[in-house]
């Protein structure tokens, strides 16, 4: 039950960052950009002006906050 709860969790906060994205982008990542988007910026598709130097996701919490508590 506390890995269902932590997916939980983990499932908001990323609705949090998406929503983040698209209030600084306009639009949330494409598919083909995927979730890699948060990290760093996209170089296919439309342009995100707005996107921060040190991205929505620090590179040193992608584990932490993209992976699932089952690996």
């Amino acid at each position: 039950q506390a890995k269902v709860d932590g997916a939980k969790i983990k499932i908001r906060q990323l609705g949090t960052v998406l929503d983040d994205y698209k209030r600084a982008c306009g639009l949330y990542p494409t598919s083909d950009q995927g979730l890699k988007a948060l990290v760093e910026k996209p170089t296919g598709g439309k342009e995100c002006r707005n996107y921060p130097i040190e991205g929505f996701v620090a590179k040193k919490d992608v584990n932490n906050t993209l992976r699932d508590p089952w690996d």
